[in-house]
């Protein structure tokens, strides 16, 4: 029996098979300042042509006042919280107008991969426990460049989650 041993995993040493990256512990490119840091296309997967981007959002415990949504109108959106329990908001799908009034949270414990659907409005998460939480965001690579509408919300329009 032919024996091998296994080496570190180091960024050269794996080039030729693949990539990888320590998602917590994000150096790539970032958009936003505390209390929300998007780690934008961290690593990317050629999937029979389509290439989601994997990237990271790092949010620190804060009020959870919702002041801002977003919408995708072609894609869907995949979030897992890696290091913590966040809580998320979403609002059913319409034509670039926020249904303020139908507006729902959910507590989404760590290690649980939500989808959104396109067209769906939502955010970044909010921490639950933990000061700051990372979560793993699953687009197709530049969604927030060519597909994202973001809306902030005039001060009687914010909502605050219990």
């Amino acid at each position: 029996m032919k024996t091998i041993c296994a080496k570190p995993l180091t960024l050269e040493s794996f080039n030729q098979y693949g990539n990888f990256t320590n998602l917590t512990d994000c150096s790539s490119t970032k958009i936003g300042e505390n209390p929300i840091e998007f780690f934008r296309d961290i690593v990317s997967c050629n999937l029979c042509n389509i290439c989601p981007s994997f990237s990271v959002v790092k949010t620190w415990k804060r009020d959870m006042v919702i002041d801002e949504a977003e919408q995708h109108f072609y894609t869907a959106e995949a979030l897992l919280p890696l290091d913590g329990d966040v809580v998320i908001f979403v609002a059913p799908s319409t034509d670039r107008t926020v249904p303020f009034d139908e507006i729902e949270a959910f507590i989404v414990p760590k290690n649980t991969l939500v989808t959104v659907k396109s067209g769906v409005w939502h955010k970044a998460p909010f921490p639950v426990n933990d000061e700051i939480v990372h979560s793993l965001v699953i687009l197709p690579e530049r969604t927030y460049a060519n597909d994202c509408l973001v809306v902030n919300f005039p001060e009687d329009q914010k909502i605050l989650i219990k």
